[in-house]
């Protein structure tokens, strides 16, 4: 996936790209932009020399963006299935009083719960290990296209 943006500062070998929400975001949160957001500044390394106020097209690895969206709903999903199957389980091989339905959903409901505590917990994890998926593909410098590093000289 391309998203463009523009380079608000740099540091060293890194530049921070501002990038203002497109139709596509806020559906697999894969670069961190949550719903509500208008912007979202990401870090990249400066391998065609950006600066400030470049306009850059970074790319994002739609394997990342499949991924992240597996650990925001995928793994909640299988708590919750493996909620209602213990439910049913625990229903069926010992003498609880409450019915196997209510038992399933109750704890279906609550690992699906805990799964969002423990992903809430390990965001930052994720948000590190998907900080270098990003790579600056072509900067536009006053007029001038670079791709690669290489200066596009055609019209």
């Amino acid at each position: 996936m391309i998203e463009r943006g523009v380079v608000s500062r740099v540091e060293g070998e890194t530049a921070y790209v501002v990038f203002k929400r497109s139709s596509a975001c806020g559906k697999c949160q894969a670069c961190g932009m949550l719903k509500d957001m208008s912007e979202i500044t990401v870090d990249v390394k400066n391998t065609l020399r950006a600066a400030p106020g470049d306009r850059v097209e970074i790319e994002f690895s739609s394997g990342n963006s499949l991924r992240s969206s597996l650990i925001a709903y995928g793994i909640p999903l299988l708590f919750l299935v493996i909620g209602v199957f213990l439910g049913y389980y625990i229903s069926n091989t010992m003498q609880i009083s409450m019915p196997g339905d209510i038992l399933a959903a109750l704890l279906g409901l609550g690992l699906t719960a805990a799964a969002f505590g423990i992903l809430h917990i390990l965001e930052p994890r994720f948000r590190r290990r998907l900080k270098n998926t990003f790579r600056m593909v072509a900067v536009e410098k006053s007029g001038e296209v670079m791709q690669n590093g290489y200066e596009n000289t055609d019209g």
